[in-house]
């Protein structure tokens, strides 16, 4: 049985989600974004200005997870998502792993890329994805407490759902991702120092991730496709994901949104 019920006429939800990380992974462990570490500085120079102009040509908005420590060294960037208006929401100050810091420190990075990420749009996030480690009932209610609607950490479904701690729901959804759906595991190999994964061709991606949409959307879930504007924005592979937008658009009933709307959805219809 389909537990999410779509507003009318659609029967499942796609997101395109990307994670703006840049270097701030590089500059956090080894104070380094030059030389081959500064591989990720690729998609905020140049993936992001082609994912906006793809997504500006399909007129369809998308939702950009953005550490602070990336806005505030790219703030153009970051302004430019903003005013093509799609969604910013949260991804840590420099993609730390949450699950290593205390609480007061956990806090404090909230706060602070939460403050910089309001300020330099003029619009607060509500939604979060952890840059590293596991989404815990304390930062839950850290999130809570600062007005956060949605997480988007979960890889245990793909139908979003109501958080839940010590068995009782909580306001705030879930909008579960997977590595299936997600450029990483395809792309993001060859010299760099920390590639851990093989690289595929971009037809290989895009036959694993139509698949996976067509059966979810045939489910009645939620697809979210997570790209990484590092390995997404090369020129090849922004082929591949112009073609499976192409396939998403020309599937009947299927809500292409925001990650923020589909949230207000699933907090509002159940």
């Amino acid at each position: 049985m389909n537990p999410v019920r779509w507003p009318e006429p659609y029967t499942s939800a796609a997101t395109l989600s990307f994670d703006v990380d840049a270097c701030a992974e590089e500059m956090l462990y080894y104070g380094n974004v030059s030389g081959a570490f500064s591989a990720g500085d690729y998609g905020p120079k140049a993936g992001i200005p082609r994912i906006l102009e793809l997504l500006e040509r399909f007129d369809i908005k998308a939702t950009f997870h953005v550490p602070g420590w990336v806005a505030q060294r790219f703030p153009q960037c970051i302004q430019g998502i903003h005013a093509g208006g799609h969604e910013i929401a949260a991804h840590g100050y420099m993609h730390e792993n949450i699950s290593t810091l205390s609480p007061a420190e956990e806090k404090q990075v909230h706060h602070k890329a939460h403050r910089i990420l309001a300020e330099m749009t003029g619009q607060a996030p509500v939604g979060f994805r952890t840059p590293g480690g596991p989404l815990t009932p304390r930062t839950v209610g850290m999130l809570l407490e600062m007005g956060y609607v949605y997480d988007s950490s979960s890889n245990a479904d793909y139908f979003p759902s109501r958080v839940s701690i010590d068995g009782k729901a909580v306001e705030m959804a879930e909008l579960p991702w997977s590595w299936i759906l997600d450029d990483f595991p395809f792309f993001w190999g060859g010299g760099d120092p920390e590639a851990f994964f093989p690289l595929s061709s971009p037809d290989e991606a895009l036959s694993c991730w139509i698949a996976e949409f067509d059966s979810i959307h045939r489910r009645g879930g939620l697809c979210m496709l997570v790209n990484h504007p590092r390995c997404i924005g090369r020129p090849a592979r922004m082929r591949v994901l112009a073609q499976y937008i192409r396939h998403v658009m020309r599937t009947p009933g299927v809500w292409l949104t925001t990650q923020r709307e589909v949230a207000a959805w699933v907090l509002r219809s159940g």
